[in-house]
């Protein structure tokens, strides 16, 4: 379901040290009921540590993909070593003091999602296609996997819907 919307409107210059992606899930996320626990999902453009900690701080859990420089001091595994392992292959990181899991996962290519709540923990499987032998195979994929996928599917379908029911707008531009 979709709770609240932002229409982006060009840069304003002004963000904190967290960055722009990172103000827009605060500024999303401020109008919630401070102190009840909510389950935060985004992808590599809003992720990052700092976002999880404050947001952590509003008790707010958070699951989404990260970029891998946006890691610091964390030594997951490489996409390549990975690949020798095969569909399936995970590395994961946990940082104590915060409580915070970093996983990378590879299926096609490598993956890396960044949690407050949600870990490895049930390992479960994935049914997935193999080309080469023309089948499906189950892979091995950690809880955050499934948690992420489970919960990002209703943004794709949302995407889905407005591309289905797209309303015309007619503009038109006024030059000076």
């Amino acid at each position: 379901m979709l709770y609240d919307f932002d229409v982006y409107q060009g840069g304003t210059g002004k963000h904190t040290e967290l960055g722009q992606g990172a103000d827009v899930v605060l500024k999303l996320t401020s109008t919630l009921q401070f102190g009840a626990t909510y389950n935060i999902y985004a992808d590599n453009l809003f992720s990052g540590v700092p976002l999880l900690l404050k947001l952590k701080e509003r008790g707010m859990l958070y699951v989404g993909t990260i970029r891998k420089n946006r890691l610091p001091n964390c030594n997951l595994e490489d996409e390549a070593s990975l690949k020798k392992r095969g569909r399936g292959a995970y590395d994961y990181r946990v940082e104590d003091d915060h409580n915070i899991v970093a996983v990378v996962w590879y299926d096609n290519k490598a993956v890396t999602l960044l949690s407050s709540y949600v870990g490895i923990d049930p390992v479960g499987q994935a049914r997935r296609w193999e080309r080469k032998t023309k089948q499906h195979a189950d892979v091995v994929m950690p809880a955050i996997i499934a948690e992420y996928n489970a919960f990002m599917g209703g943004i794709d379908k949302l995407d889905s819907f407005l591309a289905k029911y797209r309303f015309r707008m007619k503009s038109r531009r006024w030059y000076m």
